[in-house]
């Protein structure tokens, strides 16, 4: 199972956006693929489990972090769509991050590499969708992680959130002699020559395909929580993520 986890300091990055379509994206392509949302808004969730994370036997990431004994992952999983799975998040991952950090039986910075552990031979692909801070809960996902997909848009706060983010972690990676792949992936672009230039003169480890700035598409979609590349309707922008998953197969 190739484990890729989206994550950026910076908020307003098409981070969530981004997750959800590359795992419904490899899905649709015959992957069998799981979702995991580690954020405690929920984003990703709410699309996918409306319904199901109201009620009153819902268990999500929150609750398996604190399962000390994971005799069971399949409990927290639930299926939604055609080689689709998911984990789902809710407001109560930061209870148990401060639950987990203050745990002295339990090696706290290898929950998640445990739990994926279990999975591996179940799935293709795991997609993390990461909370734009860096905890413990963070710490856990990039010692997990393949990849590490940091999504950025072409501006001055963005930028600098991208570095940022960046020596986070390249700090971690450094410190746990990491194998961790980091794959920039530009969005919200204009198709403008300021823009390209940008591009080609940040260096390091990017996507080929860029994903343009186009917000009616995106807000369409999201307000009947449906993923983009499900949509019925054509845009450039559901073209440019269809580009990017068949990207990310291809480099395997």
């Amino acid at each position: 199972m190739e484990t890729k986890s989206i994550l950026n300091l910076k908020g307003g990055v098409a981070k969530t956006t981004t997750g959800v379509n590359i795992a419904k994206g490899l899905a649709n392509k015959g992957f069998k693929t799981l979702i995991i949302d580690t954020d405690m808004q929920a984003n990703a969730t709410s699309i996918f489990l409306e319904e199901e994370r109201t009620k009153d036997d819902y268990k999500g990431f929150a609750e398996l972090l604190v399962d000390e004994k994971l005799e069971d992952v399949e409990e927290y999983i639930y299926n939604v769509g055609e080689n689709l799975d998911m984990i789902g998040s809710s407001l109560a991952v930061a209870e148990s991050e401060m639950k987990i950090r203050s745990s002295f039986n339990r090696n706290s910075s290898n929950i998640v590499k445990k739990v994926l552990k279990k999975l591996d031979s179940k799935y293709d692909y795991c997609i993390i969708d990461c909370a734009p801070t860096i905890n413990l809960i963070t710490l856990n996902i990039i010692i997990a992680s393949d990849e590490i997909i940091i999504p950025i848009k072409i501006d001055k706060f963005a930028l600098e959130g991208y570095r940022t983010t960046l020596k986070n972690i390249n700090q971690i990676v450094d410190d746990y002699e990491l194998d961790t792949e980091l794959t920039v992936l530009y969005t919200m672009v204009n198709r403008n020559n300021i823009d390209k230039q940008i591009i080609q003169n940040i260096s390091g480890n990017r996507f080929e395909t860029t994903i343009r700035h186009q917000a009616k598409p995106v807000t369409e979609s999201a307000l009947k929580n449906e993923v983009l590349i499900d949509s019925s309707k054509s845009s450039k922008v559901k073209e440019d993520y269809q580009k990017l998953i068949d990207e990310i197969i291809a480099r395997g």
